[in-house]
């Protein structure tokens, strides 16, 4: 269960990183500051109740098999580099100046954004490889599409809420 564990973790972030996306970049508005923290929590909630809905039915089911493991295992290894990066580029955009935010947003999130769905797909096929039982596979599978979901819901509610929110 602790490989499920930092799964969930690693969607949390991913969550937030989605959130914050839905927001930054798309209005004029300068002040984004508590919208982009708001956005970037919602996100990261909404995350966080997938995959302990996740966790649950791996408790219900009688704990993850074998397989499963070996893949959770596999796609820690390669999500935990990715979430390193985002949370790097979290941690230098708290900095309070326009240059470091900047950067942070051209160099981190710019190719990161590009990346996440060949680091995504690609990191599930890989891990796959490594135990392929069909029903771990899906397992799988369905994790990549709920952190895709996650993006999209962000997507949809998150900016509509810019639209209309008093910034101060």
């Amino acid at each position: 269960m602790n490989v499920g564990f930092a799964l969930v973790g690693l969607m949390v972030l991913d969550g937030a990183f989605a959130g914050f996306r839905a927001v930054m970049g798309r209005t004029g508005r300068v002040r984004l500051g508590p919208i982009a923290v708001r956005s970037a929590l919602l996100g990261a909630g909404f995350a966080a109740i997938l995959g302990g809905c996740f966790l649950q039915a791996m408790a219900m089911a009688g704990g993850p098999s074998a397989a499963l493991v070996t893949i959770g295992e596999q796609l820690v290894g390669v999500y935990s580099v990715y979430a390193a990066l985002i949370a790097v580029g979290f941690a230098l955009r708290a900095i309070p100046n326009v240059d470091v935010r900047t950067l942070t947003s051209v160099l981190i999130f710019g190719p990161l954004t590009l990346l996440r769905p060949f680091v995504i797909v690609g990191g599930a096929a890989w891990a796959a490889l490594a135990a392929p039982e069909p029903a771990a596979v899906g397992v799988t599978a369905l994790g990549v599409i709920c952190v895709f979901f996650v993006e999209q819901c962000c997507e949809h509610w998150l900016w509509r809420g810019v639209l209309h929110a008093q910034v101060p």
